[in-house]
Formats: C-alpha cells, sequence, structure tokens
C-alpha cells in the first residue's frame, strides 16, 4: 500500500509498505527520492501489510494486513498506537 501525508516539518512525503517484508520506504513525492526505511509489525506469525492511510485529524497511518484487524501507527516511528 502507498499513501500521501505531510510530516511534522510541513513537507508533503509518500509511504510505500511492503506486503510480506513488514518494511516501509518513505519518498518525496516530487523527486521521488527515498529518505528513509522503517520496519513495522501488524499481525503474527504472517505480519503482512495490505493497506495504508492518513489521518491528518490525528497524525497516524492506519494500516491493514488483510484481515478485520486496523493498526493505528504513529506516523514517525511506525510503532502501532492502539
Amino acid at each position: 500500500g502507498t499513501t500521501y501525508y505531510t510530516d511534522a516539518d510541513g513537507n508533503g512525503r509518500l509511504i510505500y509498505i511492503t506486503w510480506e517484508e513488514q518494511t516501509a520506504f518513505i519518498y518525496d513525492p516530487i523527486t521521488l527520492t527515498k529518505l528513509q526505511t522503517l520496519s513495522y509489525t501488524t499481525t503474527p506469525p504472517r505480519n503482512e501489510g495490505w493497506g495504508i492511510t492518513f489521518d491528518s485529524v490525528e497524525g497516524e497511518f492506519i494500516v491493514s494486513d488483510g484481515t478485520s484487524t486496523l493498526f493505528f501507527m504513529d506516523c514517525d516511528t511506525l510503532q502501532v498506537k492502539r
């Protein structure tokens, strides 16, 4: 999954999550330069990442692993918040 968001400094960013590798890549949306690589975790044992969107009100990502569970993650660390 991929989504556009604005980081804490007001910069537009693209985040792409891999399906099976639990890796997220953050890119500059203008130049497509890779800026950061992060790890994330969803539901064991498969830990898949299917979809991602950004909640600008809460400032967090909402991630789906393909099950009925949604993960609300910190936009800087990808740690599950709730």
